[in-house]
């Protein structure tokens, strides 16, 4: 991947190069933020920060996320104000970011062309992309995460100074703060940095874990919270009981790769065609390729030492998926493959750089090399273009349409909605305050109000005296607000077992009130019961 033509580029150019890159990144994926329907993560995140920045601490206290990322989406809600691409602006510049980190990690490594081409797969990447526009974590876990692998290359450095060693800590605690998807990826970190070290290692190892003690320290009170929380990964039992589950690290880093075939929960993007078998063939030559990583070094081209242990160490940080796999098995089922494996993404991505330039060594021409990357961003090209289709814009999402009809039916911004499930709550309470309706909502059971980022009937079951209270308070609510003459909206359903509680206690106060419901809808109007006076 370096004609002659390239070996004319100075650094600047390459970095202008990046730079037009990131912007590329950052144009595309704002246009998604305003094109792509929320969805319920993305409402969770609107739930934490819509009260202001203190009750954020409270909130995810009863939660398992840590709070960097909901204290930063705050800060920038207030000012940009709680449209939907406000909400995931956040994401939108730390995708951008990544980019151009991407290429500093990559140049411990590898010359400026190769690490260019590991800066262009990522920015190309569908699985990149499609977390670049989400108001989640996601986005900014990735940027940290890459930056602190940058960092833990220099640090492992003959002659690292204190300043990359400070460096290093304020990163790990921020990656900490930000998702608990880190506690996976550290252990990999050390082993990573120690191994680049040669003969350095017990020193750099030592520190290493001092860094990481440091900033597991910091996080100690999310850990202890995430680890109690029982509802907030309950859901994915049923996503890993039907799984191939020895096949998890294998589809993850397919996944990674080119042309995967990505699991229908992840919508749009489980959505786009796919070339399972080429892409395989294509990804498995290029991660086979990468331990074939040339020994010698030209001068200027890693900082690492004349023989740096770049490979196996890249493939120690892809191990953070056997952890993230045995934990699954021993405690909670948290391995989804698109998603939570999101761990290891940049050490997948370095080594299919490392790859192309192995390939493009043993072979003498550099260009073939340079070629597998430039077909693997064309192909990942073709995956994010299929995204920006399937997010069908001229589709008026559910939430906005039930918005419509609530207001049209509805008496105005006394109304009482009641919701069944954590969907409907979360989504219709964003929809209603973007569209500046303040209504009176009551979840159910209550418990959803509390932690509304999970619904688990088993849960809730086990304790049918709380639901019965839960259904007890709703009912002598709607009973107020019938007899004030307000509109009252019973929206979406649960789980059948759990709603019959609230259902018996509403029969006992309320009618269904036909001529206003939207069964097709889920929403249902009700009306108060009128005795005769004797």
């Amino acid at each position: 991947m370096n004609p002659s033509i390239l070996l004319r580029f100075r650094s600047q150019d390459w970095w202008l190069a990046v730079a037009g890159l990131s912007l590329g990144v950052l144009a595309f994926n704002l246009a998604m933020a305003f094109r792509a329907p929320v969805w319920l993560d993305e409402a969770h995140t609107y739930w934490v920060i819509r009260d202001g920045f203190q009750p954020i601490f409270g909130k995810l206290a009863q939660d398992v996320h840590p709070p960097l990322y909901f204290c930063l989406t705050s800060w920038v809600t207030f000012f940009l104000g709680i449209e939907l691409w406000a909400l995931r602006f956040l994401s939108v510049l730390a995708a951008a970011a990544t980019v151009p980190v991407v290429y500093w990690t990559a140049r411990a490594f590898a010359s400026r062309p190769w690490a260019f081409g590991a800066a262009l797969f990522v920015a190309t990447h569908p699985l990149f992309d499609y977390y670049a526009f989400e108001a989640r974590s996601y986005g900014l876990f990735l940027l940290l995460l890459t930056a602190t692998l940058g960092t833990v290359f220099r640090a492992a450095a003959p002659g690292s100074g204190r300043w990359t060693w400070g460096i290093l800590v304020a990163l790990s605690v921020l990656l900490l703060q930000t998702d608990n998807l880190a506690v996976f990826v550290f252990p990999p970190l050390v082993l990573t940095g120690a191994l680049l070290a040669g003969e350095r290692w017990r020193p750099v190892g030592l520190r290493l874990m001092g860094v990481l003690a440091i900033a597991f320290a910091a996080y100690l009170p999310w850990f202890v919270t995430a680890v109690r929380a029982e509802g907030g990964v309950a859901w994915i039992a049923d996503f890993w009981a039907g799984s191939i589950k020895w096949m998890g690290p294998i589809r993850s880093l397919l996944g990674f790769g080119v042309a995967a075939e990505y699991p229908q929960y992840l919508g749009p993007l489980g959505a786009i065609k796919s070339l399972p078998v080429a892409g395989a063939v294509l990804t498995g030559i290029l991660l086979l390729a990468s331990l074939a990583w040339p020994r010698g070094r030209p001068a200027g081209e890693s900082a690492l030492g004349p023989r740096p242990r770049v490979a196996p160490a890249l493939w120690l940080g892809v191990g953070s998926l056997v952890l993230l796999w045995a934990y699954s098995w021993i405690r909670h089922p948290i391995y989804l493959v698109g998603r939570y494996d999101l761990v290891a993404f940049p050490f997948a991505a370095l080594l299919f750089c490392l790859g192309a330039r192995s390939v493009g060594e043993r072979l003498r021409r550099p260009a073939v090399g340079g070629a597998l990357l430039a077909l693997c961003a064309a192909i990942n090209v073709s995956g994010t273009t299929q995204l920006w289709t399937k997010m069908d814009a001229n589709a008026p999402p559910h939430e906005e349409i039930v918005v419509k009809y609530l207001t049209a039916r509805g008496r105005g911004r006394g109304d009482l909605v009641i919701t069944r499930g954590h969907i409907a709550f979360l989504i219709l309470r964003y929809a209603f305050d973007r569209a500046g309706l303040n209504l009176e909502f009551m979840p159910y059971p209550a418990a959803v109000g509390i932690h509304p980022g999970w619904y688990d009937a088993e849960i809730f079951l086990r304790d049918p005296a709380r639901l019965e209270a839960d259904a007890g308070q709703i009912a002598h609510r709607v009973a107020e607000a019938l007899a004030e003459g307000r509109r009252v909206w019973l929206v979406d359903d649960g789980d059948a077992r759990v709603d019959n509680l609230l259902i018996a206690a509403l029969a006992r106060i309320a009618l269904l009130d036909e001529a206003n419901s939207a069964p097709a809808l889920r929403v249902f109007s009700l009306r108060p019961c009128f005795k005769r006076q004797t």
